[in-house]
């Protein structure tokens, strides 16, 4: 929980291997991808997903939530990213300092959020959820996210958590959008269910580690949309 101390980046030949193995031995739903590491990684796996005609949420991880700044994807991987993973995805997840790399530009407030929603999905993502958890905020202000999808631009408003839990929640976001995919539920739907259990694993996180906690990844999954 107090960090991420190194990083290895796997061989793209390796790397195409595993998701070919996975592929070819097992009824595959839906597809996620993290961090990728490097530029050759981001096309393997692109190459290989390519014509598949399965959801793809997109997290372009590249800095682990605490510890060392050790890029989990190299800044020479934008290019690939942009050009090749994109146009795959079904949904791409950045937060503020991944949708700001992917841009080019600041995001650092809700209106540059918004800003930076319409940038990747003219980059070639045909939807993009922007994630607010790192927003500066006070504690009694709804954490927001902003997901652009078929055209049109949700705030998604929640309860802000204060907690030291906080570990690995934007990739458990995207892991939890990506598996209602893969029970058949709709994109807005998965997000807006997704984010539900993530806050609630925000709730009821156990106190782990000196670091930021992971969230507890067995909160119960809700089945309908919260009302606020």
């Amino acid at each position: 929980t107090r960090g991420c101390d190194d990083v290895v980046v796997l061989d793209a030949a390796l790397v195409r291997a595993q998701v070919e193995a996975v592929l070819l031995d097992l009824p595959v739903r839906v597809l996620k991808t993290g961090a990728l590491g490097s530029a050759e990684n981001v096309s393997a796996v692109a190459d290989v997903l390519r014509g598949r005609a399965l959801p793809l949420v997109v997290d372009p991880v590249r800095v682990a939530t605490v510890g060392t700044q050790t890029g989990l994807l190299r800044d020479e991987a934008r290019e690939v990213v942009l050009r090749e993973l994109l146009p795959l995805a079904t949904l791409v997840t950045p937060n503020l300092r991944e949708a700001a790399w992917l841009t080019g530009r600041e995001v650092e407030s809700l209106p540059e959020m918004r800003d930076a929603a319409h940038a990747l999905v003219d980059l070639g993502a045909p939807a993009v959820l922007v994630k607010g958890g790192h927003l500066a905020f006070r504690s009694d202000h709804p954490a927001i996210d902003v997901l652009l999808l078929d055209g049109s631009l949700h705030e998604l408003h929640a309860e802000r958590v204060v907690t030291q839990a906080g570990h690995g929640t934007g990739c458990s976001l995207a892991s939890a959008i990506a598996a209602r995919l893969a029970r058949g539920e709709g994109l807005e739907d998965a997000v807006i269910l997704g984010k539900e259990w993530v806050r609630r694993g925000l709730v009821s996180a156990p106190p782990l580690g000196g670091g930021a906690w992971p969230i507890d990844h067995f909160a119960a999954v809700p089945e309908r949309k919260p009302v606020r």
